[in-house]
């Protein structure tokens, strides 16, 4: 899976700066929607042609957290993916 730039997204979530993905694996850009209003956080996610055939053979999609397990909630809905604006 990976995430994916939608309307409306306020947040990018980059890799640290001395991040090292040849020791620690691969950290992509998460793309996020923060209401204030409403105390929360959304992302959107697609998944690989992999991860769609498995899922429709029946499979199931996990959820981990790491320290703890906050407040979360899952759904599916239709979130076209949008070009990410340049920066000027």
């Amino acid at each position: 899976m990976r995430t994916i730039h939608f309307d409306g997204a306020n947040v990018r979530l980059k890799p640290p700066a001395d991040w090292d993905a040849a020791k620690n694996g691969l950290c992509l850009t998460i793309y996020g929607l923060r209401d204030k209003e409403r105390g929360t956080f959304a992302t959107v996610w697609t998944f690989t042609d992999e991860e769609r055939a498995a899922i429709a053979a029946g499979h199931n999609l996990v959820m981990s957290t790491v320290g703890g397990f906050p407040p979360t909630a899952m759904s599916v809905a239709n979130v076209p993916e949008t070009e990410e604006p340049s920066a000027s």
